[in-house]
């Protein structure tokens, strides 16, 4: 059996607000092996984006524990791509800069000057042409780009940092279904060629199963089936997932 790159096991996430609590994930236990896709579905609200956040570092789980393989490269090796690329973009700062920053952060936590200058310039260029940018659209600011382009700088800035694994959180779902398409085969192909190793969280089962080798289904916060994409799609055992199941048979096609 392939070794685990990243391990959920037990994981718990609860909100606090006064003397309200919000249980997002309850006891979720799953891994990702080296360059595969698992999809995470269910409806909104089950406690998939939190999970995500938990996985990439963002949120801290009340309980259990994630452990990810370790990396020779001294950041971290998880990205995480968002649902709405206006909001994870600064709307002031062209596109060139929204790509450089990270690198020049991460040049100085690491008391290094190899990247500045010309060398952030060259790997700037790269990620944009490796996500279908055209070097015209680096002077862009985000507003003065479409939805799908976009994505696109935000891909290619989670691309820069060398992740092994990109969480990706909807990351279609505030595009049209030819844009749509367009994103998950740049994805598709991204995969491929970097050897990647993909999260991908969606309410869209057609999305999933179009992406995705394996799923995992949550409600309200809990796994409550898992399995190979072909095996979820066929013969789903809980009658939530044949719910969702059946609704993306009504869907269009990807």
């Amino acid at each position: 059996m392939q070794a685990s790159l990243v391990r959920a096991d037990g994981l718990q996430i609860v909100f606090r607000s006064g003397r309200a609590t919000h249980v997002a994930a309850q006891d979720v236990t799953f891994n990702l092996a080296p360059g595969e896709s698992v999809g995470l579905v269910g409806e909104s609200g089950s406690g998939k984006s939190s999970i995500g956040q938990a996985i990439a570092g963002l949120l801290q789980p009340s309980a259990g524990t994630i452990d990810i393989a370790p990396s020779t490269a001294p950041w971290p090796t998880v990205q995480m791509v968002f649902q709405d690329p206006a909001a994870a973009l600064n709307p002031r700062r062209p596109v060139r800069r929204l790509l450089a920053e990270p690198l020049e952060v991460l040049s100085r936590a690491m008391a290094r000057t190899v990247l500045q200058g010309r060398a952030v310039d060259d790997l700037v260029v790269a990620a944009a042409r490796a996500v279908g940018l055209r070097d015209e659209h680096l002077q862009s600011l985000p507003h003065e780009l479409s939805g799908g382009q976009r994505q696109r700088v935000c891909i290619a800035r989670a691309l820069l940092m060398q992740p092994r694994v990109l969480i990706l959180d909807e990351p279609t779902s505030a595009l049209d279904l030819t844009v749509q398409a367009q994103i998950l085969n740049l994805l598709s192909d991204l995969r491929r060629e970097h050897g990647l190793t993909y999260l991908f969280i969606s309410h869209d089962l057609a999305v999933v199963r179009h992406m995705c080798e394996r799923v995992l289904v949550l409600q309200h916060g809990r796994v409550v089936e898992t399995g190979a994409s072909d095996q979820i799609f066929a013969a789903p055992a809980q009658a939530y997932t044949r719910r969702l199941t059946e609704a993306a048979q009504m869907q269009p096609a990807i």
